[in-house]
């Protein structure tokens, strides 16, 4: 039987429980060697094919994770195939597990507070799953990669940033519009890190989007951006690191289902200190 109770819940185990209970999924709570709490659980992805995932709390989030999706030994056509998945994969991230040699795959759900709709938790577990058949398809080499997005209704304010000017004002930080109102954009200076850029956007009247990048310094090389990258996406909570073609500086990016979060200060900051984690921690590599 399904190990649903860990010695000493704390409140977050207990919000884990009931999250993955309520959805009817039928998992294993077990401990990391940190001593997290995570649930395990299995996942068909085809006709008698299952994948094995994890999910966790993270901060903000709650993580599903999708171990061995593909495996393969490392290469950099191999990592430009994983770059190209994500630069069209705006709700998830995928990147190369060096220690077991494999791609791995994630998808996160941001919430203010519980409980989360089960609904909204079959749909993120679903979407990784057709998003890990088309992967293992594209980075095989059998078919192109098919951008497997959330599939979320358009929202009422969907096209105007006038709920975020307010939410980023009233935390003290203002950003400037850009490209006829269609970006929010501001620059930040740090002491002990480099410089960084965050736009915030919305796209598609469905998702609030942050991109955000180093301001960069030194000349680097495809190779190294590569590798850095799939590191760097192994320990983000949300989001992912990407490059683009020919512009070897890497850039974080997340994305939001408005549906399903409530533009406010709260969230701003939420996105804003995410930005900077995930660009510092690049800095370090």
């Amino acid at each position: 039987m399904p190990r649903h109770k860990m010695p000493n819940d704390s409140p977050i185990d207990e919000l884990l429980r009931l999250t993955l209970s309520e959805a009817g999924i039928n998992f294993d709570l077990r401990q990391n060697a940190k001593g997290a709490t995570y649930a395990g659980f299995r996942m068909e992805i085809g006709p008698g094919d299952f994948l094995g995932l994890t999910a966790m709390f993270r901060g903000r989030v709650l993580q599903f994770t999708a171990h061995q999706v593909f495996s393969a030994a490392s290469n950099p056509d191999l990592l430009l195939r994983i770059n190209k998945v994500n630069l069209d994969w705006s709700n998830g991230c995928l990147y190369y597990n060096e220690a077991r040699h494999c791609c791995d795959a994630s998808e996160s759900l941001y919430f203010s507070g519980p409980p989360l709709d089960s609904r909204v938790v079959r749909q993120v577990i679903g979407n990784l799953s057709l998003a890990c058949r088309n992967i293992r398809s594209c980075l095989s080499g059998s078919l192109p990669w098919k951008p497997c997005n959330l599939d979320v209704p358009p929202t009422e304010n969907g096209d105007n940033l006038g709920d975020l000017q307010e939410s980023l004002a009233f935390i003290g930080q203002p950003f400037s519009v850009m490209q006829e109102g269609r970006i929010l954009t501001q620059h930040y200076r740090q002491l002990g890190y480099p410089d960084f850029y965050v736009e915030i956007f919305k796209m598609d009247r469905r998702f609030l989007c942050v991109r955000a990048r180093q301001k960069q310094t030194t000349p680097v090389t495809e190779a190294n951006v590569l590798r850095k990258v799939q590191f760097l996406n192994g320990r983000l909570p949300i989001g992912q690191s990407a490059i683009e073609p020919d512009q070897f500086v890497p850039y974080y990016f997340l994305c939001l289902p408005l549906a399903w979060a409530r533009v406010d200060g709260e969230l701003c900051s939420w996105l804003i200190d995410s930005a900077a984690s995930a660009v510092n921690a690049m800095a370090e590599l």
